[in-house]
């Protein structure tokens, strides 16, 4: 690319893999940097606070799961669809051609140096495959922890009385009866121990 800022054509036979290659080193840096900062954050989604506290938590959990799993299944097949397209595109050209064009300090056009020079760049578009797939996946993961906790945050506000405070976390009532024999004072005890949990756990979250 250098030595060809005033070629169109040579720039864009390269800038499609260029560009790419460049902002996953950044992003790959980017989570090397604030890798510290991410054991933090996984370890605090051990917390009791966090975990599913009801059946329909527990669903959302699940739904959750499957959706992650889904797209990571979904990105690996584009990129491997991606590697395969790029690996046969040299048989594909009339010339004999390598996969991206580049700048060697030897002439590729003949064997063994030709062989040497395909599997480079193959070896090379596959690792950065493994990284992007890595990546975004796991970034997503972590987006989708956050949008999954707001959602139990959600049903544990909207079926608060259903509730009781217990060492800092909201547990279901076996006692289904529980709410209407509870006097008013109590009740409102009761609920301001859950609403002050469930104000934690928002605070947890925006951390």
């Amino acid at each position: 690319m250098l030595k060809n800022l005033d070629n169109v054509d040579e720039l864009m036979a390269v800038s499609y893999l260029a560009g790419p290659f460049i902002v996953n080193l950044f992003k790959m840096l980017t989570i090397y940097k604030n890798m510290d900062r991410i054991k933090v954050l996984m370890r605090k989604l051990n917390d009791p606070l966090f975990q599913p506290n009801s059946k329909k938590q527990f669903e959302i959990a699940m739904k959750t799961k499957k959706f992650h799993r889904n797209f990571f299944y979904l990105c690996l097949y584009l990129g491997v669809q991606t590697y395969l397209c790029f690996m046969i595109l040299p048989f594909l050209r009339e010339k004999k051609t390598i996969p991206t064009q580049g700048w060697f300090p030897f002439e590729y056009d003949h064997s063994p140096n030709y062989e040497a020079v395909y599997l480079f760049q193959n070896c090379v578009v596959l690792w950065n495959d493994i990284i992007c797939l890595n990546l975004d996946t796991f970034s997503s993961g972590l987006l989708m922890q956050i949008s999954m906790q707001c959602d139990y945050l959600c049903n544990s506000l909207n079926n608060l009385s259903s509730y009781r405070a217990k060492d800092g976390i909201l547990i279901i009532k076996e006692d289904a009866g529980f709410k209407m024999r509870m006097a008013s004072s109590e009740f409102s005890q009761a609920m301001m121990e859950n609403l002050i949990i469930c104000i934690q756990h928002h605070k947890k979250i925006k951390r």
